[in-house]
């Protein structure tokens, strides 16, 4: 198996982690 190439189990862990964990807050530099 390619070691680029996801498992199925994989992909639901990652979109499950994706999904539930809220994306890092994007932080705006202002002068």
């Amino acid at each position: 198996m390619n070691p680029d190439q996801l498992t199925p189990l994989e992909v639901l862990r990652n979109a499950s982690n994706y999904n539930h964990d809220p994306p890092a807050p994007r932080v705006v530099e202002t002068p």
